[in-house]
């Protein structure tokens, strides 16, 4: 049984897994260009900070993109399954609210990826700036990862509350993530995922680094996430003990 199970969050990697890898890689590449084009402003009477120098050029904006992109290939690569797969879906015998989950796990899983990524990116960077820098050492680093709101909410170093917060926000992207496909395999549209990427989005530009903020987050995720798995449940009259949907695959 659990086997079965396995094998559909095997199906769901192998459909996006490499392409996000790929769009990761280059946007790797174009933030690292990014900050490269502003090396000369390391050293000098004008030297930057770490920070400043992050912050004024487009590395925000381009990492923001990239989520989006991330998004948008494992919405896209939810719904568009080879014959292949298709046929090995139904031979699973898997409900679509069991594939559901495990797509919603398989989202989540990713865009831990993403953030972890984003993350070493960014340490890497600042590990280069120390490298160049007459001035710098690596507590300029730490300084920098609590006086810029971006640099913090990916590295949050101790801060165990914005820890918690972004792994909610990977598991509330990951299910609004998954909820898309879901819908859109049963006639219905949903753009439930716009709100959502906006929210994450908006929440890493909001300067207010405190617990209480990050609590507040945190409980707004979690609420959302619940009303959707609630309302993916219920769309097979779960609550009324009807039998569940079986086999959606064949249509």
């Amino acid at each position: 049984m659990m086997k079965k199970h396995i094998s559909v969050f095997g199906l769901y990697a192998r459909a996006s897994l490499v392409p996000l890898l790929i769009l990761l890689t280059l946007s790797a590449g174009v933030q690292t260009a990014m900050f490269a084009s502003e090396l000369n402003y390391i050293r000098g009477e004008s030297a930057k900070g770490i920070e400043k120098l992050i912050g004024d050029t487009p590395i925000p904006l381009a990492a923001g993109i990239t989520l989006l992109l991330f998004a948008l290939i494992l919405c896209v690569q939810g719904t568009s399954f080879s014959s292949k797969t298709e046929y090995t879906m139904s031979r699973l015998s898997i409900s679509e609210t069991s594939a559901f989950l495990w797509q919603a796990g398989y989202n989540t899983f990713a865009f831990f990826i993403f953030w972890a990524a984003e993350a070493v990116l960014m340490y890497s960077l600042c590990l280069w700036y120390v490298s160049l820098s007459a001035s710098a050492t690596d507590q300029s680093i730490f300084l920098a990862l609590y006086r810029s709101e971006f640099l913090h909410g990916l590295l949050p170093l101790c801060d165990v509350s914005r820890i918690v917060r972004n792994a909610v926000f990977c598991i509330f992207l990951g299910t609004t993530a998954a909820y898309v496909p879901f819908s859109s395999q049963n006639g219905r549209i949903s753009i439930v995922l716009v709100p959502a990427l906006a929210y994450a989005l908006g929440s890493f530009r909001i300067g207010d680094i405190s617990l209480s903020s990050d609590i507040f987050h945190i409980l707004i995720c979690l609420f959302f996430t619940a009303v959707v798995i609630v309302k993916v449940f219920t769309s097979f009259e779960f609550l009324t003990g009807e039998e569940e949907k079986e086999d959606s695959w064949n249509g």
